[in-house]
C-alpha cells in the first residue's frame, strides 16, 4: 500500500515492484503511477520520477512526484505503477499500423508501457462536497455530490 497526500510538495513511494523494473537496463525509461478511484472508477496518471537506480541485486525503486499531480478526490485507489517510452508519435518513426493507432500522430503520450507492479493507494486529499439544486416547474431537489 501506499500514501499519497495532495497537500505535500512532494511525495516519496518506495516499492519492490513485482517485477523487475526495465530502469535496471535502461534508466532513460518514463514513469508513472496509474490511479483508478474504488468509487467512481475515474482514472487519473501521474508522473513520477526515479530517485534511485535499481539494480538486479537491489530492485527497489524510488519515486518522487509532485503534490500538484496527485487527485483532489480523497480516498482509496488502485494503483499501477507504469514504465515506457513517452514521446511525440510520428508517421515513419513507430511499428504501429496506421489503421491500429488509436491516437492522432504528433500527440505526446506513451508508446510503450508495462506495469511493474500494483496494489492499493490511499489518497489525503480533498472531499469537500458539491450542493448541487435543480429546478423545475413540477420539482425541486438538492443533491450532495462527492469526488467530482
Amino acid at each position: 500500500m501506499i500514501q499519497l497526500d495532495k497537500s505535500k510538495n512532494v511525495n516519496t513511494i518506495y516499492t519492490y515492484p513485482d517485477q523487475l523494473p526495465g530502469a535496471i537496463d535502461n534508466p532513460s525509461l518514463d514513469n508513472r503511477l496509474q490511479l483508478t478511484h474504488v468509487l467512481d472508477q475515474n482514472v487519473s496518471y501521474v508522473d513520477l520520477y526515479l530517485t534511485n537506480q535499481p539494480t538486479r541485486n537491489n530492485p527497489g525503486v524510488i519515486y518522487e512526484l509532485s503534490g500538484s499531480g496527485v487527485p483532489d478526490a480523497g480516498g482509496q485507489y488502485l494503483y499501477d505503477l507504469q514504465e515506457g517510452i513517452a514521446n511525440i508519435r510520428y508517421w515513419g518513426q513507430t511499428a504501429d499500423l496506421w489503421t491500429a493507432a488509436t491516437y492522432t500522430w504528433g500527440e505526446s503520450g506513451w508508446i510503450t508501457s508495462d506495469t511493474i507492479d500494483s496494489g492499493v493507494a490511499f489518497v489525503s486529499g480533498s472531499d469537500d462536497p458539491a450542493f448541487n439544486r435543480y429546478l423545475s416547474s413540477n420539482e425541486d431537489a438538492y443533491y450532495t455530490t462527492y469526488n467530482q
